[in-house]
C-alpha cells in the first residue's frame, strides 16, 4: 500500500513524496513449508507452524524532477 503527494516548486519542477508501507496492518501471516516432501510426515513437530512473514515495514521517498 503506498500514497505520494506532488509538490510544485515552478512550471517544470517538483517535489515528491511517497510513503509506501507492507503488511501495513500487521496481521500474523503464518507460513509452512509445502516445498518440504516431509512436511506432511513431521510427527515430532506436531504439525506446528513455528515460521511467519514479516513485521509491518514502511518505506519513505523524496525524489526532485526538473
Amino acid at each position: 500500500m503506498g500514497i505520494h503527494k506532488v509538490f510544485n516548486v515552478t512550471e517544470s519542477k517538483n517535489f515528491e513524496f511517497r510513503m509506501e508501507g507492507f503488511n501495513i496492518w500487521n496481521h500474523p501471516q503464518p507460513t509452512a513449508s509445502f516445498n518440504n516432501a516431509n512436511w506432511f510426515y513431521n510427527t515430532a513437530a506436531g504439525a506446528q507452524i513455528t515460521t511467519a512473514r514479516d513485521q509491518r515495514q514502511i518505506q519513505f521517498a523524496l525524489r526532485f524532477t526538473f
